[in-house]
């Protein structure tokens, strides 16, 4: 044999009868295996970005509604209540404590992405005390999830949207006169101060009712603070435009702690 018939053979390669028979799939098959890798590709998704993708889904599809007081100083101001998909609301309050992480992605998500719906932004500011108190997040992470929430007292949102986040801020519990430890986020330092506190710019001249700041004397952990509500979300907006900066996390009050100018 010559040189070049060798070289011819040893480049050729049979193929074996099943590997060219396998080669002609039926459409069948073939579409079976592109259901089986996508359903791969979804197992293999971290199981913390799929619950994520759910939580939105089940808040953004939610029906809330707002009711209760619309005075401000009153304790069934803004009052929620949600009439479905209440059982995934619960769970994700229950993940601020189990899993602060994706709860706070769930959070950050609806509070910064524009197309979220007023019924998730009001359900995911109610989110705002479970991830400060019970999230042990990073101080960073609490004031982020702080200033998310003032954020929505912005006159952007719908009213409903500005009135729960209010409420949020303001909230507190009195049982026989005095302020119970429960449901607060912000506290105001210096009690001496209270004045100093309930000042506030003048409304425009287009405002219909007056901004009114009240203060209350409370107990926190033995020591003496303030606790805050405001007349209405302008005079909420107005009044954290002052002192909401100043606010810093007290990790044995286990609050936001405001000084007085």
């Amino acid at each position: 044999m010559s040189k070049e018939n060798r070289e011819e053979r040893a480049g050729s390669v049979a193929i074996p009868a099943e590997q060219e028979a396998g080669s002609r799939l039926p459409r069948w098959a073939l579409m079976a295996g592109l259901v089986l890798l996508a359903l791969g590709a979804w197992l293999y998704t971290p199981s913390d970005s799929r619950r994520k993708s759910s939580f939105i889904k089940a808040l953004n599809s939610a029906r809330v509604t707002v009711s209760g007081t619309e005075d401000g100083f009153q304790d069934d101001f803004a009052a929620l209540t949600v009439e479905t998909n209440r059982h995934e609301y619960l769970e994700l309050q229950g993940a601020c404590n189990s899993e602060p992480r994706m709860a706070l992605a769930v959070f950050r998500e609806i509070l910064t992405n524009e197309k979220s719906g007023k019924e998730a932004r009001m359900l995911a500011c109610r989110l705002a005390y479970f991830l400060i108190q019970d999230g042990r997040l990073s101080d960073t992470e609490r004031n982020e999830v702080l200033q998310l929430l003032a954020a929505q007292l912005d006159s952007t949102q719908s009213a409903e949207v500005r009135r729960v986040a209010q409420g949020v801020l303001s909230a507190y519990q009195v049982q026989d006169e005095k302020v119970l430890p429960q449901c607060q986020l912000i506290a105001l330092r210096d009690v001496e101060k209270a004045k100093a506190y309930e000042k506030l710019p003048d409304p425009s001249a287009e405002t219909k009712d007056p901004w009114l700041v009240q203060t209350r004397e409370a107990l926190r952990e033995g020591t003496k603070v303030l606790v805050v509500r405001w007349s209405g979300v302008d005079a909420c907006m107005a009044w954290w435009g002052r002192f909401g900066s100043k606010a810093v996390w007290d990790e044995k009050l286990k609050l936001f702690v405001i000084g007085a100018d």
